[in-house]
């Protein structure tokens, strides 16, 4: 299975095959959003895939089209027998004859003690194992940090129950973090700092390159029989524990924001709703919303360095990255980590439009972001877009010019610490959101501010 894909390509020997009644088969290329850059997969049909929200406009049938389709063959298949019939207990097994025996925990330690992670008891319900992504500098992304920090301070086992964990208030036990590929001494002083007493570093010619299947499972080889298994809610952070909630058996909620004595509450609806959960179960798998919290430092400590000795499962590698291509006009990163940021929407006018809001981003030493529509009407590029679809963003000013604030808009700026809007619609979304509004042309306004700010600085 791929997620976050963008566009498809067929291709392979018979063209991607699959003539008359038969199902598809041959090779498709595949690309997708990737930290990096864009990452192209090639892999076998048939294939699952989830296509990146927002990536593709939809394209509606003419009339003549609809006259053809009614005249389609329809071609009938029976229904598959379910893949996964087992109890989830045997997904732990190794080498079990089940569904998932081709995926057991095969994560030998390094070292003289023998076993899988013999060094503590993998059954501590106050055990949570974070999965820290890195940017291609080896530096801890701001996201997994924010996970980190919900992970410190959000989540206690409940008096130790066996059967049934809930979450509450300053942890009693350890915040683990799960490192795959090199790790710098500086993402370890990072980690240090956040509070993690234990990496795990997962390290191997077969996971040099990102494959869901086999990074999963290299989690699922060190990750704690019962407690918590969580990750930061971007896309790889949301495939990969989808992955791992599959390959335990585990139950699994998305997009958390807090976690007490009543559960987990969850983000739905692209940010508009939440949502009260609980998990049953030894282990619960969860993703952290993006910018739900503020990484926090606690008091430092040199965390301890476990290499293993891993084993990659050639089907795990069916699916994996081949090449990324990088541009560097597609680098989000300078936006997420702004502290200021200025938004452009359909009110400026046109692609000519950003001279004053660029002005005033230079003023600010800040950011650009856009909304949807800018960059469906191509006046900017993807890369600066704010919102479900885009970047979510979390400075600690955020001035909206021109925004109406769509529900996509508003899910991606819930992080920052304050709103301003420019708007010529005193009854807009973004304008009652706002901690302050001005109600005007946002080439007047923000032009009379450029100037003032010239003014008070000599």
């Amino acid at each position: 299975m791929l997620t976050n894909i963008q566009t498809i390509s067929v291709g392979g020997a018979d063209g991607g095959g699959g003539s008359g009644g038969e199902r598809g088969s041959g090779r498709i290329e595949a690309r997708g959003i990737g930290p990096a850059g864009t990452e192209i997969f090639s892999l076998d049909l048939p294939a699952v895939i989830a296509v990146h929200e927002g990536g593709v406009d939809p394209r509606y049938p003419s009339i003549t089209g609809r006259m053809k389709a009614k005249k389609a063959q329809v071609v009938e298949y029976d229904a598959p027998r379910p893949r996964h019939g087992q109890s989830p207990d045997s997904a732990r097994t190794s080498g079990g004859e089940g569904e998932f025996g081709d995926h057991p925990r095969r994560g030998a330690r390094s070292g003289s003690r023998p076993g899988r992670c013999a060094r503590r008891d993998r059954s501590d319900p106050a055990m949570t194992l974070v999965f820290v992504e890195t940017d291609p500098a080896g530096e801890v992304t701001l996201t997994s940090a924010e996970a980190i920090t919900f992970a410190r301070s959000q989540l206690l086992p409940d008096g130790g129950a066996a059967t049934s964990r809930e979450v509450s208030g300053p942890p009693s036990g350890s915040t683990e973090g799960v490192v795959i590929g090199p790790l710098s001494d500086s993402a370890v002083d990072v980690l240090g700092r956040l509070g993690v007493s234990v990496i795990h570093h997962l390290e191997h010619p077969d996971l040099a390159e990102y494959s869901a299947a086999a990074w999963a499972q290299a989690i699922v080889d060190v990750a704690p029989e019962s407690g918590t298994l969580l990750a930061s809610g971007t896309p790889r952070g949301m495939e990969l524990m989808a992955h791992a909630a599959v390959r335990t058996g585990a139950r699994m909620a998305a997009n958390v924001i807090a976690a007490d004595d009543d559960g987990l509450l969850r983000q739905v609806h692209g940010g508009t709703a939440f949502e009260r959960v609980r998990l049953d179960g030894d282990l619960q798998v969860l993703t952290i919303a993006g910018h739900a919290y503020t990484p926090e430092e606690t008091s430092p400590i040199t965390p301890e360095i476990i290499a293993y000795d891993l084993t990659v499962a050639e089907a795990d590698l069916a699916t994996r990255v081949q090449r990324t291509e990088v541009e560097a006009a597609d680098d989000a990163a300078g936006l997420t980590s702004a502290k200021a940021v200025v938004g452009a929407g359909r009110g400026v006018g046109s692609e000519n439009g950003f001279a004053e809001v660029l002005e005033l981003v230079d003023h600010l030493g800040g950011a650009l972001g856009v909304s949807r529509v800018v960059t469906g009407l191509g006046w900017r590029p993807h890369a600066e877009q704010v919102g479900q679809t885009g970047s979510r963003i979390s400075p600690d000013v955020y001035i909206a010019c021109g925004i109406s604030g769509a529900i996509q808009h508003m899910a991606g700026i819930e992080g920052a610490k304050t709103l301003v809007a420019i708007n010529t619609d005193a009854e807009s979304t973004m304008v009652q959101r706002a901690d302050y509004a001005i109600i005007g042309d946002l080439h007047e306004v923000v032009g009379a501010v450029n100037e003032e700010i010239v003014r008070r600085r000599g």
